[in-house]
């Protein structure tokens, strides 16, 4: 007997929360395109997936980088692509987000006034 879509569907669900928890030691940030129960969108004006163009945006977008010191903290990168993967996808798609670490991961070029006072 196969098994029902729904029942299925709960098993890759539990599987997938219990993936990305395990993944989530206490130095790492995990990020996925959506939530267990969403299909990740795509669109051919993006080029790929709308998590992939918020990804990416987010390392060029000064709005990722409040401080302007061409540094990207995970809670800042985190922020920018919930809120930009969901307007993309008209709240239709949700990151996952499993966050155990927050500082400074990415370093997305200076900015002309990094550093000088404001």
């Amino acid at each position: 007997m196969m098994p029902n879509s729904a029942v299925c569907a709960r098993k890759a669900l539990a599987s997938m929360v219990r993936w990305r928890t395990s993944l989530a030691a206490a130095n790492v940030t995990v990020l996925t395109s959506s939530s267990g129960q969403q299909v990740s969108r795509e669109d051919p004006k993006w080029a790929h997936g709308a998590f992939t163009k918020a990804l990416i945006d987010a390392l060029a977008d000064p709005a990722a980088d409040p401080d302007r010191k061409g540094l990207v903290s995970a809670s800042g990168l985190t922020h920018y692509v919930a809120t930009h993967v969901s307007a993309l996808t008209e709240g239709a798609q949700t990151p996952g987000v499993e966050m155990r670490f927050d500082d400074t991961v990415f370093a997305t070029g200076l900015h002309a006034d990094a550093g000088q006072a404001r």
